[in-house]
């Protein structure tokens, strides 16, 4: 169900390209049409979610296990549709000021690129 979901929308999804190669090409056909864009102006470190036009889900909290057992971090769930629409304008303002990753464009990425990714693979999972 949830990749028919993304394919029938796929334009509303996208996701913020990591540091340290944690999208690797081998992996772009597992994601079942949703598009990796990079945030252009400066890094963008933003944590939100909308659904349907109604629900928002805006926090610090990331999805893995550090943040939900050892960090103190927390994420406000909200039904309100002003601020739904508030937060999908602005989605729709930042993805204007980004570029989208193709996996050619990735493929292309320079030595010291692949250098620090390589020498930071070990860490990926400690934080």
């Amino acid at each position: 169900m949830a990749a028919g979901l993304l394919a029938k929308h796929a334009e509303r999804f996208a996701a913020a390209v990591p540091v340290c190669g944690i999208w690797p090409p081998e992996d772009a056909p597992k994601m079942n049409g949703v598009a990796i864009w990079a945030f252009q102006p400066t890094m963008l470190h933003a944590k939100v979610m909308t659904v349907d036009g109604i629900i928002s889900n805006v926090g610090s909290a990331n999805l893995n296990a550090r943040s939900t057992a050892l960090d103190e971090e927390v994420n406000v769930v909200a039904i309100d549709p002003a601020l739904t629409a508030t937060l999908d304008r602005h989605f729709d303002d930042d993805l204007a000021r980004s570029e989208r990753v193709e996996a050619g464009r990735w493929q292309q990425r320079s030595l010291y690129e692949r250098v620090f990714e390589a020498a930071t693979r070990p860490f990926r999972g400690a934080f």
